[in-house]
């Protein structure tokens, strides 16, 4: 039972080092920058690095960024790979070992996930089919050469259920502790996967349902472990910002440098009641902020949108209006155009034009 899935997690990791370096070459052979020639470039990845820099050079978890939002951006979790290994090494070797870091984890993943399936379907077929299938068709490998947070949360969550199920089996405390502590770090990694902690107490009450006070007192200290990571930095960032900024505030109001803004969240919003993908709504929205964040936009730039908006849509809710609350939004990124070319942050209180955009784009998303 152990040789199988070791050996299925050896080939996994054949398998992700193989495909991961041939497109690392491929993007080489297209002549795209890479981070140090080792890691793939994206738009986020800066906002997880620059915060270990910062944190490792002048003792500041922050990004680049102007404003308070600087200080909580991204949670720290992912960051804290990047503080580690730079303690250490110089920064194309400590990005290489973030690389070796995901490699292995994604392995010791594949090697849970068989235990996993086992202790849950009971056939060791079946096992050896979902795991095999999962490490060595690469589906949970694609990012492992990306500094993103993908590539470590599939292995982070992966080692919290194998943990919960050991749990389970033998009803022992520190088993829970550890899945609490492995959720507490990945609840700071990415933490839209909080939704997982819902887990831990129907899993303590499975174990200790006829023991009430081992339950309870197991739920508190389980519970406490769980949320202790993000209690902390909840914390930090209200000293910080005097008021409780959420989870992911990547539309805090103080942001100058982007269109990541509350009109943009409002927009999202809108187009997500239709379905809209994000890679298809920045593919129209992207250049149309890019246009006036410049100081050039125009009438076309707002046609391009509405033409990528379903017909049915731009009819129920009418062009005439659609094509107002454009340029209103214009409008209000022509005014964050100064802070933006000053590399000012915004004002924390909205400015009354994007306010009026934004309840503008909210009423129309309400009656849709």
């Amino acid at each position: 039972m152990n040789r199988i899935p070791l050996i299925i997690s050896l080939i996994s990791v054949v398998s992700a080092l193989s495909i991961n370096q041939i497109n690392l070459n491929w993007l080489r052979n297209e002549s795209t920058d890479l981070r140090f020639d080792e890691t793939v470039i994206t738009a986020d990845d800066l906002s997880y690095i620059s915060p270990a820099e910062n944190f490792i050079r002048h003792g500041e978890l922050k990004n680049n960024m102007n404003g308070r939002g600087a200080y909580f951006l991204r949670p720290p979790g992912y960051s804290i790979l990047f503080i580690v290994t730079g303690y250490f090494f110089d920064a194309k070797t400590s990005l290489k070992a973030v690389k070796f870091i995901q490699l292995l984890l994604f392995g010791i993943s594949v090697y849970c996930l068989f235990f996993i399936s086992y202790d849950y379907l009971k056939s060791k077929k079946m096992a050896i089919l979902i795991t095999g299938f999962y490490g060595i068709s690469t589906i949970a490998a694609g990012f492992i050469y990306y500094t993103l947070t993908e590539g470590i949360t599939p292995a982070l969550l992966l080692f919290y259920v194998f943990f919960l199920t050991r749990a389970k089996k033998r009803a022992k405390y520190h088993d829970y502790y550890i899945a609490s502590a492995l959720f507490s770090f990945l609840f700071i990694t990415r933490p839209v996967l909080g939704i997982f902690g819902l887990a831990l107490p129907f899993y303590l009450y499975a174990s200790y349902w006829n023991q009430k006070k081992i339950f309870f007192v197991q739920i508190l200290i389980s519970g406490l472990i769980a949320s202790s990571s993000m209690l902390v930095w909840q914390v930090r960032n209200w000293n910080i910002a005097n008021e409780f900024v959420g989870f992911h505030p990547i539309y805090y109001a103080e942001n100058s440098q982007s269109c990541f803004r509350p009109t943009h969240a409002a927009l999202w919003e809108l187009c997500k009641g239709w379905g809209e993908i994000g890679s298809n709504f920045h593919s129209y929205i992207g250049p149309f902020w890019n246009a006036a964040i410049h100081g050039n936009p125009t009438d076309n730039d707002i046609q391009i949108i509405l033409e990528n908006f379903p017909e049915k849509v731009v009819d129920k809710l009418g062009k005439e209006q659609l094509v107002s609350m454009f340029r209103n939004y214009q409008l209000s990124i022509l005014h964050q155009k100064y802070y933006y070319d000053n590399n000012l942050p915004m004002p924390e209180k909205l400015p009354e034009i994007e306010k009026k955009n934004d309840y503008a784009i909210k009423g129309i998303n309400s009656g849709v």
